[in-house]
């Protein structure tokens, strides 16, 4: 293995460091940023599922929840297609996530996708990514509301109260 070098092609140990420091901190901050291989559970064939929310621009969504990614992608694009009416958007925004919560939030022209194992921590991640986009992004965000949620076992709840396609 080779050792990062600088632009003068000496080894920098401080670039090292950064590394070992930042992957730590990124990982207490934003589960999104690690993948544990220490957790263990058990998964029946009724808890295999993945839940898939996909935004457009405008806030069409598509949800779906299948024991295969691919085929949850597949269908939350259908649908989000159906709901937006165009052929290319809604696959800007996708998000799956195995046994949790997913989050689709409208903030004015912005969308912000978020999941967790629990709906506390899958609302603290969404609120944390709308702090951010409102500090270094959009100062005049406009107030965030949420779209559409899914539970761990695939039931979607949309705010605004209609659903385009059957489950």
């Amino acid at each position: 293995m080779t050792e990062p070098r600088t632009r003068t092609g000496k080894t920098s140990r401080r670039n090292i460091l950064a590394v070992c420091v930042f992957i730590p901190v990124a990982s207490a901050v934003s589960p999104a940023f690690t993948q544990s291989t220490s957790e263990q559970y058990d998964v029946s064939a009724s808890d295999g599922i993945w839940n898939v929310l996909t935004m457009a621009p405008d806030g069409s969504w598509g949800a779906a929840t299948e024991s295969m990614s691919s085929r949850g992608i597949e269908n939350a694009v259908a649908e989000c297609r159906f709901k937006y009416g165009k052929e290319i958007g809604c696959g800007g925004y996708i998000l799956e996530f195995q046994r949790g919560w997913v989050l689709g939030v409208r903030c004015g022209n912005e969308n912000i996708l978020a999941a967790a194992r629990e709906l506390a921590d899958a609302e603290r991640l969404a609120l944390w990514r709308e702090n951010q986009l409102r500090t270094v992004y959009a100062r005049n965000l406009p107030p965030c509301g949420r779209v559409v949620t899914i539970d761990p076992r695939g039931a979607v709840t949309a705010i605004n109260g209609h659903r385009a396609l059957p489950k």
